[in-house]
């Protein structure tokens, strides 16, 4: 039986395996659901914890515990963990930024969008009326 896998470096260890779905080694794999269990089984037995007691108490990074939030380890624990927004540093409860920094950003994305839009029309309208300027004109002697 084939295995189709490319050869890669644990991002984690370094040592090299054969990419088969997951994105490191077995050994730090194992290692990896070990850890989401000990976050888990902590966050149920401490409700209204917060992500500074989970990764002292666990030694799990904040990037793993965003990952078991967004993967939906705790949506039957009731539990409110925070964490940081990436731009402003807000405490949220889901996704990358918080609700103040994201309409923020669509509002950059519809100016950006509008000014490349109106920037092609008047590419569009100097093209269309470039031959009108020089028709009806004749050079003074």
């Amino acid at each position: 039986m084939a295995v189709n896998g490319k050869p890669k470096n644990c991002p984690k260890c370094g040592r090299i395996y054969m990419e088969v779905g997951r994105k490191m080694c077995l050994e730090c794999y194992e290692k990896t659901l070990k850890l989401k269990l000990t976050v888990f089984e902590y966050v149920r037995e401490h409700q209204g914890c917060n992500l500074d007691d989970i990764m002292e108490a666990t030694g799990a990074t904040m990037p793993l515990i965003r990952e078991m939030i967004r993967e939906g380890y705790f949506d039957n624990e009731k539990a409110q963990i925070s964490y940081p927004c990436i731009k402003c540093g807000a405490p949220i409860f889901y996704g990358k930024m918080c609700v103040k920094c994201f309409k923020k950003l669509q509002k950059e994305i519809k100016v950006s969008k509008d000014a490349i839009e109106a920037r092609e029309k008047l590419a569009q309208y100097v093209k269309a009326t470039a031959g009108y300027k020089t028709m009806g004109r004749q050079k003074r002697k």
